[in-house]
């Protein structure tokens, strides 16, 4: 029969502990990851699930791993830099394994739609608006995430919009 050390068993524990920690931290240095993405790298290197809960929790409350705050900041960057609507902002925090709970409200039908115009208006001014230059523009908003009755009510006005520009 084996004799098992108990300062030994527990003096590896610590250092899984300490381990899992450290690649938590490391991962998180590079850039703000979700509690998701942190926990699949500690998979990637094998620790164990006891261990990468605990540690995920331990950053979770000293708030290294915030997924509230980086829902509020990849939606705010995908709106603002990709210029894309709810759909897109909601599959980007999917993908980042963000949970619903800590997902940002969607815009307002105004905002969706105030930023639509923006974008409809800006593809429009580029050459002669028919109904050509309408549907490509309809695509481009549906691809970017808007609803399909956004990006038909976003060209309507753009198309009211720069009617009264060349008047």
């Amino acid at each position: 029969m084996r004799v098992v050390d108990l300062a030994e068993v527990r003096a590896e524990k610590a250092r899984a502990s300490a381990e899992a920690l450290d690649v938590a931290r490391r991962a998180l240095g590079r850039r703000a990851l979700s509690r998701a993405e942190v926990a699949a790298r500690l998979d990637e290197h094998g620790v164990e699930p006891e261990d990468r809960d605990a540690a995920l929790d331990r950053l979770e409350h000293e708030g290294a791993i915030d997924d509230a705050g980086l829902a509020e900041s990849i939606a705010e960057r995908v709106r603002s830099r990709r210029k894309a609507g709810a759909r897109v902002v909601e599959q980007e925090l999917a993908r980042r394994g963000i949970a619903q709970e800590h997902r940002v409200a969607p815009p307002s039908d105004d905002d969706e739609l105030e930023r639509a115009v923006a974008l409809a208006q800006q593809r429009l001014r580029r050459g002669p608006v028919d109904e050509q230059a309408e549907r490509r523009v309809a695509g481009m908003l549906v691809r970017r995430g808007f609803s399909s009755g956004v990006s038909r009510r976003a060209i309507e006005a753009a198309r009211v919009h720069l009617a009264d520009d060349e008047r």
